[in-house]
């Protein structure tokens, strides 16, 4: 991943029942702590919103595909920059096709 400021990927979401008529769905990311080296669950994202299920579920595929869509644009656009430069274009391609596949729940 690229310098950035954002929570690092990949990010992955997860369901919780909390009782109530909808569920919630959280975007997370399991990392270490820095310091200790322990397990960490970052919260990215929480959505529980007045959506059908089917929106929401295609809202937190969308947005927990996004640190994999941004590095797969990055590197298509280095690809494209300079084709000779170290980003493959086939890489580069493989890339935006998986980063598509999760945003859209096919993988």
């Amino acid at each position: 991943m690229r310098d950035s400021e954002h929570t690092p990927g990949p990010w992955e979401v997860e369901v919780f029942d909390q009782g109530t008529p909808k569920e919630s769905r959280t975007i997370v990311h399991h990392g270490k702590c820095a310091e200790t080296g322990e397990l960490v669950i970052d919260e990215v994202c929480d959505m529980v919103l007045d959506y059908s299920d089917e929106t929401l579920e295609a809202n937190t595929r969308l947005i927990a595909a996004a640190p994999d869509l941004l590095e797969a644009c990055e590197d298509a656009l280095s690809a494209c920059v300079d084709p000779y430069g170290p980003v493959d274009r086939v890489e580069a391609a493989d890339k935006l096709r998986d980063a598509i596949k999760k945003a859209k729940g096919k993988i």
